[in-house]
């Protein structure tokens, strides 16, 4: 999933944030992209996310849910770490976080090219701020979350296993069968939810990206796979704006 914006320096790769730690494998093309790039530009700066994790109001997420949803969750949360606190995590922070303690995972794309771009000295951009996020998922109302929470615990090993297909997919680098997946992720749990996760973000995004068409430094662009796939998605938008994207 890494294609060649033609008639530009720009390169738009999509991306898996996280990956099984069992199979912790990345396509040969991350590292050659990486090669080529004179810098990077990614989603949001990962490391400041925790900070808009927390409710800020007095509120508790116990509140927001039924018993047995609150129950069930609270069941599957960790008890260390610095989301140890359940009762004071944002309802959406809870949603995206919640596929990730299914099953082990370790870095992916994003967290191991900071690292080494910070090592070699090149530099980073991003297409929004973890605030411009959480701004935007805040707009969901919260009994939005409270019913895709619900629905997705009593589901747990479909989820658990759309995050092994996910990975699967993008190593074949199978646009097709990340849309066909979407459905059975957290995200596609909720046309809502997705709607903003993916189609507003991408809208917000794009004429970021069109801005870097006239760059003369070698430009790689990383984001989730599931940005790039769809009607909405970001091939598709920039190739309305006249940005072929050539698969590499």
């Amino acid at each position: 999933m890494y294609y060649e914006l033609l008639g530009t320096q720009v390169r738009l790769a999509g991306s898996l944030h996280r990956l099984p730690a069992a199979d912790p494998v990345m396509p040969t093309w991350v590292g050659n992209a990486y090669a080529w790039s004179e810098e990077l530009v990614f989603e949001a700066d990962g490391t400041t996310a925790l900070q808009h994790f927390y409710l800020a109001d007095g509120s508790s997420l116990e509140q927001k849910l039924s018993r047995t949803v609150w129950e069930a969750l609270n069941a599957v949360w960790p008890k260390a770490g610095p989301l140890a606190n359940l009762c004071a995590v944002k309802p959406w922070a809870a949603l995206i976080t919640l596929p990730f303690l299914l099953i082990p995972t370790t870095e992916g794309v994003e967290p191991v090219l900071t690292a080494r771009a910070k090592q070699d000295g090149k530099p980073i951009h991003y297409l929004e701020t973890m605030a411009d996020f959480s701004a935007l998922a805040e707009e969901i109302p919260d009994r939005e979350y409270a019913r895709v929470l619900a629905a997705v615990l009593v589901a747990l090993p479909e989820i658990a296993q759309s995050v092994l297909d996910l990975h699967g997919a993008w190593l074949r680098g199978d646009g097709e069968a990340l849309a066909t997946i979407l459905p059975r992720t957290i995200l596609g749990r909720s046309p809502l939810v997705s709607s903003y996760a993916l189609d507003r973000r991408n809208a917000n995004w794009l004429p970021r990206i069109l801005g870097k068409r006239r760059t003369t430094k070698r430009t790689l662009i990383a984001v989730g796979a599931l940005h790039l796939v769809g009607p909405a998605g970001l091939l598709s938008q920039l190739k309305a704006a006249g940005l072929e994207g050539r698969p590499l």
